[in-house]
């Protein structure tokens, strides 16, 4: 009967590091659903200088095949604007996720065609240019590839077709539906359920019977927390000393160093959930432990 007992305390701890490990994971996605992770991210990876320098650069090197001055577009896009389009996204995008938002918004580039229209006509009357039929169009064409750097730039995910997406949407759905926090609160209640069938399962002993099943029941949850916690900061410590993620094969360079730094900090997160866990484990270990050396001791 014991080893039964024993047999079944072993399996019921094997599952207790199970689903540790579950709520250490459950417990960090929530992060990915709020903005400010995101846009931490940005301004660490100083995302949005970046974006104002390649459309800058993107533009100016459009002026120069076409033998206009640099000077003309100087300045084109601002810092703040770059700011304010790319936030908007990130909370339009999670929005959506969420289900609160049903489409995104196309971005509006009236302000930036109007810009160039302004900026090309100063410059064509401070030189005297005469516009002819065929420089109109040569300015048409230049003004619709830098309103197009500008979309390129500010959005390098297509909208339409990602709300179109029938994967997506089911994820959308999915993820509305889910509630994080009662699905973490779940897994916390059945730690303490298995913790409480561990003790009830535990052996019984002629002296101090209570405190001896408490004792081993908190001995083998002990074990199981423990193990799982260390399974969770081993795997994901060992992920962040590679740094595997610094080589995703992405061209946009501070596209790449923005999913770098996103991943880096979730397997932060989930090492400190590990080294959590493990320290709880400890502390259930810590009246068994107290118990045999008081025992050893006393010999």
């Amino acid at each position: 009967m014991k080893l039964i007992q024993k047999l079944i305390s072993v399996l019921l701890s094997l599952g207790l590091m199970f689903v540790i490990m579950a709520f250490c994971l459950l417990s960090s996605l929530p992060q990915f659903l709020m903005p400010e992770t995101y846009l931490s991210v940005m301004e660490e990876a100083n995302v949005y200088q970046s974006m104002k320098e390649n459309i800058q650069g993107s533009i100016d090197d459009v002026m120069l095949l076409n033998n206009i001055e640099r000077q003309s577009m100087r300045e084109f896009i601002k810092l703040e604007e770059v700011k304010e389009i790319v936030m908007g996204d990130v909370y339009a995008v999670l929005s959506w996720l969420n289900g609160a938002q049903p489409q995104i918004k196309a971005l509006d580039l009236t302000t930036y065609e109007a810009r160039f229209d302004e900026r090309i006509g100063t410059f064509f009357r401070d030189n005297h240019y005469y516009l002819d039929e065929d420089l109109k169009q040569e300015v048409e064409l230049m003004k619709q590839n830098v309103v197009q750097i500008v979309k390129g730039n500010l959005r390098l995910v297509d909208f339409d077709q990602l709300t179109q997406m029938t994967g997506l949407q089911k994820l959308t759905s999915l993820i509305s539906e889910m509630n994080l926090k009662l699905m973490a609160g779940v897994l916390a209640g059945i730690v303490l359920l298995l913790v409480g069938v561990l003790v009830l399962l535990s052996p019984r002993s002629r002296h101090h019977k209570r405190r001896k099943k408490i004792e081993i029941g908190l001995l083998y949850s002990g074990y199981g927390i423990m193990a799982g916690g260390l399974i969770i900061f081993i795997v994901f410590f060992s992920g962040i000393q590679s740094g595997f993620y610094h080589h995703i094969a992405i061209q946009v360079s501070y596209l790449q160093e923005s999913i770098a730094l996103l991943i880096e900090n979730w397997f932060k997160t989930l090492m400190i959930s590990g080294l959590l866990a493990t320290g709880l484990g400890i502390i259930f270990l810590i009246p068994y432990w107290v118990k045999l050396y008081q025992k050893y001791m006393k010999n």
